[in-house]
């Protein structure tokens, strides 16, 4: 059911990803959408960054670890959240490396965000097993608990901070999608409109402006519909979302304008069981699940198809030119970015540590892109997740970094 706390797995961005369902249908805005070509050549753009040597998540580990959201508000800065083992684990690079960092939340907790509006202002957030909310505030210099308000269970599960005033948290409080609002002094719950129904909850959330913010997610009973909300400086009203052939999930959202907004996730179609008579339709046959990408131009949301792939998108950001990255994994349980230019997608690979090792006896390779962030004024991004590496002797997933940017000097 939506809204109750999740279990730890493999990445918060993937655990989000609410249970697909069928899709609020409105005639006027159905719209006939022409299939994107793809480009399938690898950018080559992307390598993964180990983690420090020194540190107990090397790979010379067996504890299952994983890294599900990321936040870089400068090229030297950057933070990145996720789970240890039951524990929560906080990372943060200083230009040069990634170095775990105490943070003063109890050892159950299970951190669902992290967003940083400057250097010296960030967030963290997510609940104890009994829903209890719960956030950390780094202020330059050390983290700081920050009380949130409740009333009952509540689960936050996503955070963007736009200023050091002005950050939204957007998550369930019991079984009803929940915000919270930071104005530089202290966390309030803001109303939702009864119209988003219960069950329901919010698992994403991108602000653009104090009168623009999107939060995406599910709501009624399963199998769920997708929830499209967006604050005007009012209140939060719902929108539509377009007409798919089969059940949807969302997973995150990216506002890059008013009128260009993208929220991914996966949607589920039924199996063909007719004759194929090519490669291509014969692979899009098969595919059971596939990466949803969704667009906001101003007027509706319209699906924008990235055909022949099988799998899920877990999180999406902006490319510095008008376009998007976003990441998840396909259906062979490999990472894999996708870059959309306005015209077509690009898709790439992401390496992981081993991965030239093609010995038979190892099991299918699995790894995924949970976290997606773009550093302010660049193209340069970071992504985060989880891998398994090559052999037997670690059976655990283990947290990985990649990014596009340039090798420190």
């Amino acid at each position: 059911m939506l809204g109750t706390p999740r279990t730890r797995g493999a990445g918060s961005r993937a655990r989000r990803l609410l249970a697909p369902g069928a899709l609020m249908l409105a005639a006027g805005l159905m719209l006939a959408v022409a299939v994107p070509p793809v480009l399938s050549a690898d950018c080559g753009c992307w390598r993964y960054v180990r983690l420090n040597a020194g540190d107990s998540l090397a790979p010379a580990s067996a504890e299952e670890t994983t890294l599900g959201e990321v936040t870089a508000p400068s090229y030297r800065v950057a933070w990145a959240v996720g789970s240890r083992g039951s524990r929560p684990l906080l990372m943060r690079w200083s230009g040069l490396f990634w170095r775990e960092t105490p943070l003063p939340v109890p050892a159950d907790t299970l951190l669902e965000g992290v967003a940083a509006a400057t250097p010296g202002d960030a967030w963290t957030i997510g609940y104890g097993p009994d829903g209890t909310p719960r956030a950390a505030h780094w202020a330059g210099d050390t983290w700081r608990p920050v009380a949130m308000p409740q009333q009952g269970p509540s689960f936050p599960r996503a955070i963007d901070a736009r200023t050091t005033a002005d950050a939204w948290i957007v998550g369930s409080g019991g079984t009803q999608a929940t915000t919270w609002h930071w104005d530089g002094g202290a966390w309030s719950q803001v109303v939702i409109p009864d119209s988003t129904a219960t069950p329901s909850a919010l698992v994403a959330v991108s602000a653009r402006a104090s009168d623009d913010v999107w939060a995406v997610g599910g709501r009624g009973a399963s199998p769920a519909r997708q929830l499209l909300l967006h604050w005007d400086g009012q209140g939060w009203t719902p929108f539509i979302a377009p007409d798919l052939n089969g059940a949807a999930g969302l997973a995150d959202v990216v506002a890059l304008d008013r009128n260009d907004v993208w929220a991914v996730g996966s949607v589920r179609e039924p199996q063909t069981s007719e004759p194929q008579t090519s490669m291509a339709t014969a692979t899009i046959g098969m595919v059971t699940e596939r990466p949803l990408a969704e667009h906001w131009d101003g007027r509706a949301w319209r699906d924008v198809p990235l055909p022949g792939v099988g799998g899920r998108f877990s999180s999406v950001t902006g490319d510095g030119h008008g376009g998007i990255w976003a990441a998840g994994e396909k259906s062979d349980g490999t990472a894999f970015f996708a870059r959309w230019d306005g015209r077509r997608w690009e898709l790439s690979g992401a390496p992981v540590p081993g991965g030239e090792d093609t010995d038979a006896r190892m099991a299918s390779p699995v790894s995924g892109v949970w976290g997606l962030t773009r550093l302010p004024r660049t193209d340069y991004l970071w992504a985060v997740g989880t891998y398994r590496p090559s052999g037997r002797d670690i059976p655990a997933h283990l947290a990985i970094t990649w990014t596009n940017a340039p090798r420190p000097r």
